[in-house]
């Protein structure tokens, strides 16, 4: 009888759990919708954004972290391979290091301890004023590539 117990928790718990990520697949979707209604129209639109590594551009500041409105709770969208969690993904964890002995700047990930010399495309992200560079033609939500492979020799 326990064990019956448990196996229905457990399935309430996996719908339940369903359900949430719906819900934010959902707001996801409303979210990336109104950030692009909010850009105005592209005639009218004097920055873009550019990813130096994926040679990418979009209209809309490349976001990765929102708040669930239901719950105020913060969940992420992982940019590798799309889908959304409530802990935050490897792929966000990047950061810029200053080397100490002077060689210049590399990246190291705090998810997977992974460091390298080349900018992750996650970091790669710039506006770029419409009148310098070439802006996307339609206002679709690209989506970004995957992050720049490792360099053997790193700090």
């Amino acid at each position: 009888m326990k064990a019956q117990w448990l196996l229905l928790a457990l399935a309430c718990a996996i719908l339940i759990g369903a359900c949430a990520q719906d819900e934010v697949d959902i707001h996801l979707a409303e979210t990336a919708e109104l950030q692009e209604e909010d850009l105005g129209p592209i005639e009218e639109r004097t920055h873009y954004w550019f990813n130096d590594v994926t040679a990418e551009s979009q209209w809309a500041k490349p976001e990765y972290e929102y708040t669930d409105p239901s719950s105020g709770d913060v969940y992420y969208v992982d940019p590798e391979t799309k889908e959304t969690s409530w802990d935050k993904p490897d792929s966000l964890k990047w950061t810029e290091v200053e080397d100490n002995d002077g060689k210049g700047t590399y990246y190291y990930n705090e998810g997977t301890s992974a460091s390298q010399w080349e900018k992750p495309a996650m970091l790669a992200w710039r506006q770029v004023s419409v009148e310098e560079g070439d802006p996307p033609l339609e206002d679709a939500h690209e989506e970004l590539g995957p992050l720049s492979g490792g360099d053997d020799d790193l700090p």
